[in-house]
């Protein structure tokens, strides 16, 4: 099985990326605040959905851990390519995370760019680390291209 360490710090660095934005949002408005941290929590369980329970990686070997862990508690996923309404849900998902919290963090420039380079860091993490690493054939993002054996 290969290490978890750079899923963990891509995940980390996304939700640290989000506590800024609370960060930005909770001066403003708790109840704002609240309603964003929802709209996280399902936007992340509908990114687990869409795409983390179709993932060949999820039962054993997901590199963020918690996604895969997570998506075994939702219904199993015919295993498989994925399909443009999942990646469409799962963009979507993760457009309103990043671009909700914009409305407050342009009034606060130091937490914009410290929500940016948190994004930017856990972007490349993934990228150059954990998606070179996964051996889902089916992700758009995966460098690996190796089949699993059942």
């Amino acid at each position: 099985m290969q290490s978890n360490i750079h899923g963990l710090i891509s995940i980390s660095l996304f939700f640290m990326a989000v506590s800024v934005a609370m960060g930005a949002v909770i001066p403003k408005s708790i109840i704002l605040s609240l309603i964003y941290l929802l709209i996280v929590i399902l936007c992340f369980v509908n990114i687990v959905i869409s795409y983390c329970s179709k993932c060949t990686c999820k039962e054993k070997e997901c590199s963020h851990l918690f996604p895969g862990l997570l998506a075994k508690y939702f219904p199993n996923k015919k295993i498989n390519k994925y399909s443009y309404l999942d990646i469409f849900v799962t963009l979507i998902s993760l457009s309103a995370i990043l671009i909700i919290p914009h409305f407050w963090l342009i009034y606060n420039i130091p937490s914009l760019i410290l929500f940016w380079i948190f994004i930017v860091t856990s972007f490349l993490e993934k990228i150059l680390f954990v998606c070179h690493e996964c051996s889902n054939v089916n992700c758009i993002l995966a460098k690996r291209k190796v089949k699993i054996k059942k």
